[in-house]
């Protein structure tokens, strides 16, 4: 007695017995084809089953690897905050940064976190700190409003190098002015009221005088004044002419003073004798006449 053999297809249908049909065994007869066409059928099912079981497993360790649990737990890091079961839907955020100063760094710590930050340099961007000080020579430092309208201030108030410029209030010079321009005579002007006096420096001279005061009066046809000093050699003087008046007097009066007196013997270019007056000079008294004598 032999098993039937079974082939792994799927049979579209199951013969049914005749009443006509003969009696017939064997492999290929009537009486085993019904049984072998069941058993075709029972060895398909069995290998799809086979087949779908290696599916599922295989779909298994798939689902696996790409799906987690919803009782999966999720703990928040450093820096974060939130956390807890998969399934409460749980979120993460991330945690409040602290102050940001010169010195802190790149870190996470606890539920909150840090940045480094740069120093701000001359090539650099970055934190920066505010100086007030007119003085300073720092280079990491930034000026405030009040250092700036300082600077400003006293840049304002400092006499311009070049261009025109007028100067407010009294300034007093501790060095010698120096006027750079030879091209003009006219070296420095006061302007008065009526006019203006201003100080000529004429190399080749007016008259032979090579320097002057040109007054210069705002009328609409102005008329001009001239004070011209000559050239003076080394350590002299030009005094005004009254001056020179008063110091005349001075040595004049001592001479013409009445207490002035001379011995005869001082005298130069008096004859080898003197003749006394014949007549008497009335109501002079001894000693009054002998200093006429004297003289």
């Amino acid at each position: 007695m032999a098993n039937l053999k079974e082939t792994p297809v799927w049979e579209a249908g199951i013969y049914q017995w005749e009443t006509s049909d003969p009696v017939m065994g064997g492999e290929n007869g009537i009486d085993n084809k019904p049984t072998r066409q069941l058993a075709n059928r029972t060895s398909w099912l069995k290998a799809e089953m086979a087949r779908a079981n290696d599916l599922i497993h295989a779909n298994q360790q798939t689902a696996t690897q790409q799906f987690a649990l919803k009782t999966t737990a999720i703990t928040a890091g450093t820096g974060l905050t939130g956390g807890g079961v998969l399934r409460d839907n749980q979120t993460l955020s991330l945690g409040k940064p602290s102050k940001i100063t010169a010195t802190t760094t790149n870190l996470a710590i606890s539920n909150t976190h840090t940045h480094e930050i740069d120093k701000a340099s001359g090539t650099v961007a970055g934190i920066v700190m505010l100086s007030a000080s007119t003085s300073s020579t720092a280079t990491d430092k930034a000026a405030t409003p009040s250092a700036v309208k300082a600077a400003y201030d006293l840049a304002a108030s400092k006499v311009s190098l070049t261009g025109n410029e007028t100067i407010a209030g009294s300034k007093t010079f501790t060095n010698p002015i120096i006027v750079g321009e030879t091209s003009g005579w006219e070296k420095m002007r006061f302007n008065v009221k009526g006019g203006h006096w201003q100080l000529e420096f004429n190399p080749a001279g007016i008259d032979g005088k090579s320097l002057n005061f040109l007054f210069t009066s705002s009328e609409k046809n102005p008329q001009q004044t001239r004070i011209r000093f000559p050239t003076v050699t080394a350590h002299q003087n030009v005094a005004y002419e009254s001056w020179v008046e008063g110091a005349i007097n001075k040595v004049v009066g001592r001479f013409a003073a009445s207490n002035h007196t001379h011995t005869w013997a001082s005298i130069t270019g008096k004859p080898a004798t003197f003749a006394p007056a014949t007549t008497p000079t009335p109501n002079i008294y001894p000693k009054q006449a002998e200093r006429l004598m004297e003289i």
